[in-house]
């Protein structure tokens, strides 16, 4: 049997062993709170009708990282059913000349894609509805399809259509239940619960692309001050890290309402900002998306 000491020091260093891990990997679960799932983003957002989001980029004839310009316009909207299902519904407009202006991917035309995406939860929060598709405004023609669907515990995506240069393919990722799934041209409306610290992993569909990717999203800071409705407004700061390249989004502080996103798209980024509403059109927007179906 060992000397006292010797008992007395195992036991010792045993604790300090312990409360380590504790600190590590306990306790920063329990301070910060689990992170948001798609069944609290879908029961948090109560915004009626339609959001509108302006989309820009740097400014190719200024050196500011803040001197952006107009691209296109985003319209999101969440759309509740009555069997509890949610369906996250949005519509993009882009200038593609102007959003590759002055990079190696210029194009000399005037053509505006448009993109429209479909994410649904059913009453639990889990993914039963994903669609995106692709295609020169005014024109019928889809460009590249992206449809996805749970089966089991794995997301299958096929995307389809004559962008593609291998045509057809079908792939599948891992599935848990409320797992985050998010379109990249798509900005959330609000984020609830929100807290520095939280990590959790989402799977980012990008309809220009028709890539699927798993990232890393993590709650770095608080009370970021961004300029919003001619104030200045507190926010969390969420960033997205995929391949390399990051992704930013500020929501606001006290409700978690995104007020912005930056995301990398091609080689340039992209900067969605929400437009506020006007107070006295509050209660004549519709409910449907301009143009939707």
């Amino acid at each position: 049997m060992p000397p006292r000491l010797v008992s007395l020091g195992m036991l010792v260093f045993w604790s300090v062993a312990a409360s380590a891990l504790l600190v590590r990997d306990v306790l920063p679960d329990l301070l910060v709170g689990p992170p948001p799932d798609m069944r609290d983003i879908a029961q948090a957002d109560d915004t009626k009708g339609p959001t509108r989001w302006n989309l820009m980029v740097p400014d190719p004839e200024s050196d500011g990282p803040d001197d952006l310009t107009a691209v296109g316009q985003a319209v999101t909207e969440t759309k509740r059913q009555r069997d509890g299902h949610v369906r996250f519904e949005s519509v993009v407009t882009l200038d593609a000349g102007a959003l590759l202006d002055r990079t190696p991917l210029e194009s000399a035309g005037n053509e505006r894609l448009e993109i429209r995406s479909v994410i649904g939860v059913d009453s639990a929060g889990n993914l039963n509805v994903l669609r995106s598709s692709v295609r020169i405004e005014g024109d019928e023609t889809e460009l590249l399809v992206l449809e996805g669907h749970v089966a089991s515990d794995e997301i299958v995506i096929t995307a389809r259509g004559p962008l593609l240069i291998f045509g057809k393919r079908t792939f599948t990722f891992p599935y848990q239940a409320r797992g985050m799934v998010q379109n990249s041209l798509s900005p959330l409306e609000r984020i609830p619960g929100l807290h520095v610290g939280q990590r959790w992993e989402s799977r980012v569909v990008s309809p220009l692309t028709g890539r699927v990717e798993t990232v890393h999203v993590e709650v770095t800071n608080r009370n970021v001050m961004i300029p919003w409705q001619d104030s200045l407004v507190p926010t969390y700061l969420v960033v997205t890290r995929m391949r390399g390249l990051t992704a930013r989004t500020w929501a606001r502080a006290s409700d978690g309402l995104v007020i912005r996103q930056e995301v990398p798209l091609m080689i340039v980024n992209l900067v969605m900002e929400r437009v506020p509403a006007a107070p006295e059109s509050l209660g004549n927007r519709s409910g449907n998306i301009p143009g939707g179906r």
